[in-house]
């Protein structure tokens, strides 16, 4: 039976005030309608992880993606250490060589940003959250911006906010960008590019 043949046999019955047959024949329409929907919510859950997720040609470090079939991820499940190089040039600072990008986190992770280089000098890159307030919960500094060694490190956990921002103290948010973190338990298959290779997180 068609649909146009059920919504014709629900107006048939309401027009005779055939109310028992009517409120069977819009259960059974439903019914139907039902099972399609399941049958097709179904297919589409057994096609999804036949869907190949190509790698991007040039990842940043702190990408993360979905790794399924015909590529897999490399490494183990255990945290993982994203280094980055932070320099300061235009305004903003660069990482790894690319003005200000959105980077992402996976709670879990340690994150390194080498603040070293001369260009970092008055360039002191903090946290904040989604507010607007300094965010210094598993962030540890090392050093002086600018200078040998300095560092910047954050870990990822649990009391992570969703959504941070890198910015400069001095400068202000327009010398960095926003920071999303990602639970580490999204899905199989999920991977981070470590600045190497993509690692299981």
């Amino acid at each position: 039976m068609t649909l146009s043949d059920k919504t014709n046999l629900v107006v048939q019955t309401y027009q005779k005030t055939q109310y028992p047959v009517m409120e069977e024949g819009v259960r059974r329409y439903f019914q139907d309608e039902l099972q399609r929907i399941e049958t097709a919510i179904s297919s589409i859950a057994l096609a999804a992880p036949q869907v190949a997720d190509d790698p991007p040609e040039n990842p940043v470090k702190g990408m993360v993606r979905y790794a399924v079939s015909p590529w897999s991820p490399v490494g183990t499940a255990s945290s993982v250490t994203v280094n980055y190089t932070v320099t300061v040039s235009g305004g903003v600072f660069h990482i790894d060589g690319v003005a200000n990008p959105v980077l992402t986190f996976v709670r879990g992770n340690t994150y390194v940003f080498d603040v070293s280089n001369s260009s970092n000098t008055n360039h002191p890159l903090r946290f904040k959250d989604g507010y607007g307030t300094a965010f210094t919960t598993g962030v540890t500094n090392s050093g002086t911006e600018g200078q040998s060694s300095a560092t910047v490190t954050i870990v990822a956990g649990d009391s992570t906010p969703s959504a941070l921002r890198y910015y400069c103290t001095i400068h202000g948010n327009g010398m960095g960008n926003t920071i999303d973190v990602n639970n580490s338990s999204l899905g199989d298959g999920l991977v981070v590019y470590n600045g190497s290779a993509w690692v299981a997180v």
